[in-house]
Formats: C-alpha cells, sequence, structure tokens
C-alpha cells in the first residue's frame, strides 16, 4: 500500500467474515474529481461483473463534466451480492465523507441543527400539517 500511497492514490481494503473483500482505489486525479459541484448533484455507477476467474466485480463511481464523465472512485469486490456492495460503499463512507462536491450525503446534511430550523419555519408558515411543527420541536425527533 505504501507504494501507492507513494504517488498519490488512496487503496484500502475491507475483509468480511463470509471470505469476501472490498477495495477502494482513489487517485489524485479522482480526489479533484470529489471537488467538482456536478459531484453533488449526480453520480452514475457502472458495474462490470467476472472481471477475473474468481467472479470479482469493478464498480467506477463517476460523475460528469462538460463533455465526459470522470471518475471519482473505483470499487472492486469479490462478488456482486448485497452484502459485498455494501461493505465497498462503506469504504467510500469511511475515507472520504465529503466526496460527493465537497459534500456530506443528504441523510447527514438534513440532521444538520440549521436545517431542522428551517423545516420547523416551514412548516409554522404553511400551517397545512400542524403535526408537521410538533414532530420537529420533540427531543426525539428524526428525519
Amino acid at each position: 500500500m505504501d507504494e501507492y500511497a507513494a504517488i498519490g492514490a488512496n487503496v484500502l481494503t475491507s475483509s468480511l467474515f463470509s471470505n469476501g473483500w472490498a477495495v477502494l482505489i482513489v487517485t489524485a486525479i479522482m480526489r479533484r474529481a470529489q471537488l467538482l459541484e456536478s459531484a453533488q448533484n449526480i453520480i452514475f455507477i457502472g458495474s462490470t461483473s467476472s472481471c477475473d476467474a474468481d467472479g470479482s466485480t469493478a464498480t467506477v463511481l463517476l460523475t460528469i463534466i462538460k463533455v465526459e464523465a470522470v471518475p471519482i472512485a473505483v470499487l472492486v469486490d469479490s462478488s456482486q451480492s448485497r452484502v459485498e456492495y455494501a461493505t465497498a460503499f462503506k469504504l467510500v463512507k469511511r475515507r472520504f465523507k465529503f466526496c460527493f462536491g465537497n459534500k456530506q450525503s443528504l441523510k447527514e446534511q438534513l440532521k444538520h441543527p440549521v436545517y431542522k430550523k428551517q423545516l420547523h419555519r416551514f412548516c409554522a408558515m404553511a400551517e397545512t400539517d400542524v403535526t408537521c411543527a410538533s414532530r420537529l420541536s420533540s427531543p426525539n425527533a428524526q428525519l
């Protein structure tokens, strides 16, 4: 892994209890692409299976620029099972929390107090759903 770091690439691995594995590859150019505004608006995900005799799957996460798509990450996992896909995407989430246009995922953003306050104000102004504001003001409110 040190030889990849020496050339500016991040390579993370994760192994599963069921003999599965996942690898995340992000190069310096991919890190730059993660900061593009388009990366917070649209991400294409393309997978190809059976890349080798063991049936590995390669998944490329791409964002768009004016004339083409550019990768923001490459995931390789041992098969196309749901568990291994989830493991691979957790590597992205763990290491590159802001890889989508320098933003966190929308779900994480909506937990921020500013968004809750704005939503509370909207519900109060709309007055169409009386329970909306009361749900948000409760200490156990969840989005």
